[in-house]
């Protein structure tokens, strides 16, 4: 196959041999064989890998705290509703459900963006992913049984059949939910920003 190359220059930048010089931002190049009808178009643009790791470790230990202060506030309500100084039965089933599932989904999202990427510092990521997944898992999830309890309190009169029954159908909502919410999630990837934001908001 006969063919040639043609390089073109970006914003004032001299690209030499193939090479960027004097801070170049992008480069763009473009392979093409008259004779097989074959182009191929290259576009390249710089990554600060410094910059970009100092985000990220300022987007961990900012989101590290936030997890922390939300730990904190989960097990003092806690404690506050179970001293009878509050009336748990006034707290949302539903709404106790959508919070551990958020975390679930941040806590997985995170896991995921800091596997691939080594070399920007993701571990805060990992870590970030274990404080949501405590959150999730250890805090979350027994507030959610401990509001089911109050507003099912008859149901443990009835026997323990039933409660395990009761127990079980609630577990398989949740989990059911959680799974469903992670293929969609997947199917949907190519809005992952945009799912990552609505989480947030």
């Amino acid at each position: 196959m006969q063919g040639g190359t043609k390089q073109t220059q970006a914003e004032d930048a001299t690209v030499v041999d193939g090479t960027k010089h004097n801070n170049i931002e992008t480069f763009a190049t473009e392979v093409f064989s008259p004779n097989c009808g074959f182009t191929l178009l290259v576009a390249l643009q710089r990554v600060d890998l410094e910059h970009a790791s100092q985000k990220i470790m300022n987007y961990g230990v900012w989101i590290n705290m936030l997890t922390l202060v939300q730990l904190r506030a989960f097990l003092a309500q806690m404690r506050y509703t179970e001293e009878g100084n509050g009336s748990i039965t006034k707290l949302s089933v539903l709404g106790m459900g959508m919070q551990a599932l958020l975390d679930a989904y941040d806590s997985f999202l995170h896991l995921s963006v800091s596997a691939p990427v080594q070399a920007l510092n993701t571990y805060n990521f990992a870590f970030v992913s274990m404080l949501k997944f405590s959150l999730f898992a250890l805090v979350e999830i027994r507030y959610l049984l401990l509001i089911w309890r109050q507003r099912n309190l008859h149901i443990f009169s009835e026997g323990g059949d039933i409660i395990r029954q009761e127990l079980s159908r609630v577990y398989a909502l949740f989990y059911g939910a959680l799974i469903g919410g992670l293929v969609i999630i997947f199917l949907a990837v190519d809005y992952l920003h945009f799912i990552a934001l609505a989480m947030q908001a």
